[in-house]
Parts: structure tokens; C-alpha cells; sequence
């Protein structure tokens, strides 16, 4: 009975070693996961972190674009503004310089 006893106090203590060592194992491998798991989330931010910042560039860039192209059409509205308004004093000019002429034409007469 004695033996019976140590031999079984000894079973029990192999299984608690060994249910120790599993547990061990699976902790380092829980880690070990959790590890890779956290540097691919930590890659993943850097990656996404750089793609923000390309694409938040890309705005400025368009944005800037986009003001310089409504600077130059506002340019080219006004110069084509003052292009047609000098058109239209020259020929109001015109028009009273031939009223004038037909009128100097009438007096010789």
C-alpha cells in the first residue's frame, strides 16, 4: 500500500510537471503569437500612416493646382473682358468717326 501510494504521489507529480510544461509551452507560443500579431498591427499603422501623409501631399498639391488654374482663368476672364470692352469703345469710335464723316459729306453737298 505504502508503494502503491508513491508510486501514484509520483504519477501525479510526472502529470503536474508535464500539465506545468504544457502550460509553459502554450503561454511562450500564446506570446509568441500575440508578438508577431502586435508587429504586423504596428506595420500596418506605419504602412497606413504613410499612405495618409501620400495622399494628404497629394491634396496640397491639387488643391494648389486647382487655385493656380482658377488664378489663371480669372486672369484670362478679365483680360478677355477688357479685350472686348476696348472692341466695343473702338467701335463706338468708329461708328461716330463714319456718323461724323457722312455728316461732313451732307454739308459739302
Amino acid at each position: 500500500p505504502v508503494e502503491a501510494l508513491k508510486a501514484s504521489l509520483d504519477a501525479e507529480r510526472g502529470r503536474r510537471k508535464q500539465a506545468e510544461a504544457e502550460a509553459a509551452r502554450a503561454r511562450a507560443q500564446a506570446s509568441e503569437q500575440l508578438d508577431r500579431m502586435r508587429k504586423g498591427a504596428e506595420r500596418s499603422m506605419r504602412e497606413l500612416q504613410g499612405q495618409v501623409a501620400r495622399l494628404q501631399g497629394e491634396v496640397v498639391r491639387e488643391r494648389q493646382s486647382v487655385g493656380e488654374e482658377l488664378t489663371a482663368a480669372r486672369s484670362k476672364a478679365a483680360a478677355e473682358s477688357e479685350f472686348r470692352r476696348r472692341a466695343e469703345e473702338g467701335w463706338q469710335e468708329s461708328q461716330r468717326a463714319t456718323e461724323a464723316a457722312k455728316g461732313e459729306a451732307g454739308q459739302l453737298r
